[in-house]
């Protein structure tokens, strides 16, 4: 029927892609993002005997941990089980965790073993990479509610919940976690950018030394090399940040010496973000989550700090914390923090109702014992906020002056431990040509390349060898890209390149930004526009000529010349001219109500809105290089959108979008819609001309499924594509 309806409009057809799942993807949108639907997940190793050998190896190792090289990954196969089909996917799976409590046998004398998997196609709750644990390990509901309450009040935090699990037939109840990648980062509302977390191979691994000898030595590393390696700008960015972790950690290092506790500053003590987070880990009784080889951190380039990210508290929500065994831990948090003011956050929750449910759906609890252990489990947390604010009021433990960055260093190398290391401590890396040249603490230099960087800084390992990055010019590296304007009022601090020229009229409410240079951007965070008017102009090229590099982002991490970050819009008018960005416009994490927008001769994008919520009565693009509008991981609403000279799509709409157009309007477009990876996409009125396809409705990334597209009223005569994950209504619905 619905392929009848689409004939009438023209050639219609089918893109298909890997259908892995027995149901339309697209149809159960909302049921794959909720952990409840699924009934079990198995796990088959064809190789299922070298498999159970490596099982035993590890059980007969007679090292306390599991030796790395037991680590071995096998082929698999993953089926998820839900209500209404099974989705079948290729996978890789390892044993995971560090110590032999991720082994043990079931009362049936049956192996059982904590995994870590990696989906080669798929996903599961938009995760590809995830660990199946066995529940003790991470202490089962603790963790699930944890995890929750979390995310409830603004941290990131891995999706977690119990699942039935069938490993080659032995079936068991574990916890499912995602890693630490890209998708959590997005589904947290984050846009993609440098991963680290703490170095545990000199704990584990390093000859004649016992577990945990070598932690004052061990310093932080990067997680996902492969951001880094995506062009000049990250490569910086990911150096800039790293420096600055790298120094925090060797803070800690010298601390721990001093038997100062788990605190670690990667934000220099510029806002409480860090201390916030381990008093909130405190109150949670999860001190294992601070131990710095458990720490894990995403650098965000907008704000320019980095944001904790949880992982394995062994958390103990239902017993209080011992003040006075816990006071010098509670202190040294803050005490390079002079304006410290403490956010007792679950004391304060505003949406209790929310989280109750959600951890109702990832627990197999009934719904009464899920709310007992949810009351007990809160009334405990906030107990224990209760004593740490006490602890906090008793004395004044800000006073402690940040350690001295030369005595740092010095420190760090006349460790009786350093020698015996046997490693080369690069002090600077910096990037000439198409290469890198460092220097080493022994003032040796040597060219690397990027992917020897990549190594050295993702593995602290070069051809076999300890190689560490720990750069000595700090300052350098604390340093903000761009010049900061404090406007004050509505407007705050805003961030820009140095030559941008920037008009304010606080009585007309205009902005006026003109570009000098090329590459001249500006970055609104924070701000509240009600009834302004925004123009940016760029500089005119003729054939908008524009000489851009490879990278689809800026030395601030931005992608577009105008962008607004955690913005509030009521009424606003955007106006931007020769935008010669990758987004002549980019809104994240915003929201409110934008009257129009006009954007002309665009380089790439006219529109980039990503995890935001905004509503616009008219939207006018002439000229963009690729998509004229571009959506994403939020909510979106237009009254009227008129675009012409696409170079790409007239308007994508994806990675899990709601957007409702009321009137479209598209000329000279390779594709005129595209709603896609979740998204769903209803339209009023579209009018597609000049169009190579009228709409398209896909899966394109693996961590998402197929799209919903309808429209009532579709006047077009081009083909279209659709994929067997998706739905496509044309006419009155």
């Amino acid at each position: 029927m619905v392929s009848k309806i689409l004939m009438a409009f023209g050639l219609l057809i089918v893109f298909e892609v890997n259908a892995s799942c027995s149901f339309i993807s697209a149809n159960f949108v909302t049921e794959l993002s909720d952990p409840s639907y699924i009934k079990e997940i198995q796990v088959e190793v064809p190789k299922s005997a070298k498999f159970n050998r490596n099982f035993v190896k590890i059980l007969l190792a007679k090292s306390e941990n599991i030796p790395p090289n037991l680590r071995k990954k096998f082929k698999a196969r993953i089926n998820v089980i839900y209500p209404f089909g099974v989705c079948k996917y290729k996978a890789s799976v390892r044993q995971s965790g560090d110590w032999k409590d991720h082994i043990s046998f079931s009362k049936g004398r049956k192996p059982l073993r904590s995994l870590s998997v990696k989906l080669k196609d798929g996903n599961i709750l938009n995760a590809v990479k995830f660990k199946l644990l066995i529940p003790e390990t991470r202490n089962n509901l603790h963790e699930v509610l944890g995890t929750v309450l979390l995310r409830g009040i603004g941290y990131i935090a891995p999706e977690t919940f119990q699942v039935l699990t069938n490993v080659n037939g032995d079936s068991s109840l574990m916890l499912f976690q995602e890693d630490a990648e890209k998708e959590l980062l997005e589904r947290s509302n984050r846009r993609e950018g440098p991963l680290f977390e703490g170095d545990e191979t000199l704990l584990w691994s390093y000859k004649n030394f016992d577990n945990f000898e070598l932690e004052s030595m061990a310093l932080a590393r990067v997680t996902n090399e492969k951001w880094f390696l995506k062009g000049a700008n990250a490569r910086k960015i990911t150096l800039d940040a790293y420096g600055r972790l790298q120094h925090a950690y060797l803070e800690y290092s010298q601390d721990i010496e001093g038997k100062k506790g788990h605190i670690i500053h990667p934000n220099q003590g510029k806002e409480d973000t860090f201390a916030q987070y381990f008093l909130a880990l405190m109150a949670l009784n999860g001190q294992h989550a601070l131990v710095p080889h458990n720490r894990r951190f995403y650098y965000n380039s907008f704000a320019q700090s980095f944001e904790p990210i949880y992982f394995d508290g062994m958390l103990d929500l239902i017993n209080p914390i011992k003040p006075i065994k816990q006071k010098s831990l509670i202190l040294t948090a803050i005490e390079r923090l002079p304006l410290f003011k403490y956010e007792a956050n679950f004391s304060n929750l505003k949406n209790t109702k929310y989280i109750l449910e959600s951890f109702k759906k990832r627990s197999l609890l009934s719904n009464d014992k899920a709310e007992v252990f949810f009351n007990k489990s809160l009334k405990n947390i906030q107990s224990n906020e209760l004593k740490i604010k006490t602890i906090l009021a008793s004395e004044d433990s800000s006073k402690t002056k940040r350690n001295d960055s030369k005595k740092l260093f010095s420190n760090y190398f006349s460790n009786p431990n350093y020698e015996y290391l046997r490693q080369k401590t690069l002090l600077k890396i910096l990037e000439s040509d198409d290469r890198f040249v460092a220097s080493t603490y022994g003032k040796q230099q040597f060219k690397l390349s990027y992917r020897n960087v990549a190594k050295i800084i993702s593995k602290n390992k070069l051809n076999g060898t300890r190689h560490v990055y720990l750069p000595n010019i700090i300052n350098a590296q604390e340093k903000q890209t761009g010049f900061v304007t404090d406007f004050g009022g509505p407007l705050g601090k805003v961030r820009h390149s140095q030559t941008l020229l920037i008009t304010v009229d606080k009585k007309l409410k205009t902005i006026f930004l003109k570009q000098k240079k090329l590459n001249d951007w500006v970055l609104f965070s924070d701000a509240n526009f009600n009834g302004w008017v925004i123009v940016f102009e760029g500089v005119k090229l003729e054939n908008n000529s524009y000489n851009l590099t490879s990278d689809r982002f800026n030395p601030s991490g931005l992608t577009g010349c105008l962008n607004f970050y955690k913005t509030s819009f009521n009424e606003t008018s955007v106006n931007v001219s020769h935008g010669g960005c990758e987004d002549s416009l980019n809104i994240i994490n915003s929201q409110g109500s934008i009257k129009n927008v006009t954007i002309l001769d665009a380089f790439a994008d006219g529109i980039d809105i990503d995890f935001s919520k905004v509503k616009f009565d008219s939207i006018l693009i002439n000229n963009a290089g690729n998509d004229c509008l571009d959506v994403s991981s939020g909510q979106y609403v237009v009254s009227k959108l008129i675009a012409s000279g696409c170079g790409d799509k007239g308007v994508s709409v994806g990675e899990k979008s709601q957007m409702n157009i009321g009137n479209l309007k598209i000329n000279n477009a390779s594709l005129g819609m595209s709603s896609k990876d979740f998204s769903v996409t209803s339209i009023d009125e579209a009018e597609l001309t000049n169009v190579t396809n009228c709409y398209e409705a896909a899966q394109k990334k693996q961590e998402f499924g197929g799209a919903k597209l309808f429209i009532k009223n579709l006047d077009c005569s081009a083909k279209s594509i659709v994929d067997d994950n998706s739905q496509v209504l044309i006419g009155e619905l």
